[in-house]
């Protein structure tokens, strides 16, 4: 009788231990899902211009031994608390077009979609174009919003004092963001001045597509403003920002993740056929 006490107490025990193994692998699973998610999306988006890439956040979970017990325990697994973005500076790749726009420094362009009195998006992708109305727009067709909100119209033509009509000859974009058009090769006008929005937390906005960032729900205003003044970058004209994407760093992440869903998926098979020796007995 005492031998199968002590028997039925070892089983229970083995059975408590796989209990919290098979929790703790489990979570090793999770978690490394959710990083190779995360790491393939950095990947996938090393091309777009612009991008910030994302890190995952982790913490360790810990266990109570007891119900009534105020002792935590370690080696309960971990868990994804959520992801934060990384919002360092790109390198600068030259495109010598003009309505490329790099930002070096702090700060992001503003966009809305044509005809939308809300819905501001903000981006560090500056690869911009002319549409046929002359707007200046995004490759999406988000128009792009000077220095009092209002979208950038660039006419493809200008009454000289003459009364003669000529057409854009030169579109020059300084550092301070500020447009300027010649029409007919000596009529230089100033069209606008890009506005940039800047923000204190990266928590304050949440990605809303490849490259396009709002205001969070529960984040804080961003302080609107142009370029080279209040802390906000200067404008690079004839270049565009490339994602600070790190594409040897995200490659070695990806194989430590794989290897962390490898390793727990191991582990998870050797709880269960230890479970099953253990029921035959």
């Amino acid at each position: 009788m005492k031998i199968a006490t002590q028997f039925e107490s070892q089983a229970t025990l083995q059975l408590r231990k796989g209990k919290t193994m098979f929790a703790t692998s489990i979570s090793g699973l999770s978690v490394a899902t959710r990083e190779i998610g995360i790491i393939s999306d950095n990947i996938a988006n090393v091309g777009t211009n612009g991008f910030k890439k994302n890190l995952g956040q982790f913490e360790d979970v810990y266990q109570r031994a007891t119900a009534d017990s105020d002792n935590l325990t370690i080696g309960s697994g971990a868990r994804m608390s959520g992801t934060r973005q990384v919002h360092s500076q790109g390198a600068l790749k030259t495109t010598n077009t003009v309505t490329d726009i790099a930002i070096a420094g702090d700060g992001m362009f503003v966009v809305r979609a044509p005809n939308s009195e809300d819905g501001l998006r903000y981006t560090r992708n500056g690869s911009f174009g002319v549409d046929e109305a002359g707007n200046l727009v995004t490759k999406q067709g988000l128009a792009v919003l000077n220095d009092v909100g209002e979208p950038i119209v660039i006419p493809h033509s200008a009454r000289q004092p003459n009364n003669v009509t000529a057409t854009l000859s030169e579109l020059e974009i300084d550092p301070q963001g500020q447009i300027f058009a010649t029409y007919g090769g000596t009529e230089r006008l100033k069209i606008a001045t890009l506005g940039m929005v800047r923000v204190n937390d990266p928590s304050d906005i949440e990605r809303t597509g490849t490259g396009y960032y709002q205001q969070s729900g529960d984040g804080g205003l961003p302080t609107f403003g142009t370029a080279g003044t209040d802390g906000f970058g200067t404008t690079e004209s004839g270049f565009l920002e490339v994602a600070n994407v790190d594409l040897t760093q995200e490659l070695t992440a990806l194989i430590r993740a794989q290897q962390v869903y490898s390793g727990s998926a191991k582990a998870l098979q050797t709880i269960g056929e230890m479970d099953s020796v253990l029921i035959d007995r």
